[in-house]
Order: structure tokens, then sequence, then C-alpha cells
């Protein structure tokens, strides 16, 4: 019956008694890219089907397009075509700051095991926009050598009709002082 917020504080006791982990938050500021909805409106749409992209039972994990397939309790998935130098997600039920995040991952090479990433940008949503949606976006660029930001940039703006406006913002960082 313990909630998130124990837990937090009881993992927080044990690094701090076990491992004499020292650490402190700090603030600092990064360029960031701001998803905004431009005056000529979006490409895509909110929905309400939980139904998009899954799996059949015995079928392949990608669809014809190379799109990957989602298993009932996933929301999101990658896929990589190495021949081809894109890279496929598929979302299901998906907030634009869920999106958001995955934008980071993307850009930074955090995506599910692949070496994506040519660098970190913070990708922020501030289209306003509350429903969910179902969305497949495609991006040039290769597990191997990385995913630029004008290149995710570029596939989200002409896939979504999504603009992106740099800007400036600070994220909450912890640093570790000593650990043993």
């Amino acid at each position: 019956n313990t909630t998130m917020d124990q837990y937090r504080e009881m993992v927080k006791n044990l690094l701090t008694e076990r491992f004499h982990l020292q650490a402190h938050a700090e603030t600092k500021p990064v360029s960031g890219l701001e998803l905004t909805v431009p005056p000529g409106g979006l490409k895509i749409s909110p929905t309400t089907d939980t139904d998009f992209a899954i799996v059949p039972p015995g079928a392949r994990p990608i669809d014809k397009n190379g799109f990957p397939l989602l298993r009932p309790d996933v929301s999101f998935a990658t896929g990589t075509n190495t021949a081809e130098d894109t890279i496929r997600m598929t979302f299901r039920q998906v907030t634009m700051s869920f999106l958001a995040g995955r934008l980071n991952d993307l850009a930074s090479g955090r995506n599910q095991g692949l070496r994506v990433g040519t660098g970190s940008a913070i990708f922020i949503d501030k289209t306003g926009l509350t429903g969910k949606f179902n969305l497949r976006l495609e991006v040039s660029g290769n597990a191997d050598v990385g995913v630029s930001v004008p290149s995710i940039t570029h596939a989200v703006e002409k896939q979504f009709g999504l603009r992106l406006h740099a800007t400036k913002t600070s994220v909450d960082r912890l640093v570790v002082d000593h650990v043993d």
C-alpha cells in the first residue's frame, strides 16, 4: 500500500544510508523547441479509437508500410529500417506532452535501445491540445548513425502540421556530489 511519494522517499533514504549518496538539484538553462499549432491548423485530429495499430495474433509486428504494430498494453513503439535510413514510430492514444517526451528521447538517444540521437534537445508541448492522438511518424535517420534535430523538426512539421519554435527554457537536474 505504499504511495509513489513514500516509495521515492524510501529509495532516497536507501541510497543515502547504504551508499552515502550526496546530491543537490540545480536548474540549468537550455535551448529548446516549442511544439505549437500554426494558424493554418493541424494535419492530425484527436481520436477515441483505442484499437489503432494493434498486433493481431500471429501477425508480423509491422504493418505493410513498415510501421510498428502495438500490443494491446503498449501505447508507443519504434521500428528502424537501416536499408532505408528511416525510423518509424507508432503512437496510440497519446497526448502532445507524451509526444514531446518521445521526441526528446529520439533526439537524445534514449529510444528503446536504439542508438539514435546526435545531441540533446528539449521539445516542449505548447500546443494547448488536450485530446489524445493516434499517430505515425517517419523520421530520416539511422539507428547506427543518429537522428538529427532538423530531421525530427521537418518530419513533425510535414506529417502533423505542428510548428516548432526555438526557445530558451530551463531543466531541473540532479547533480551527484558524492557516492561510495
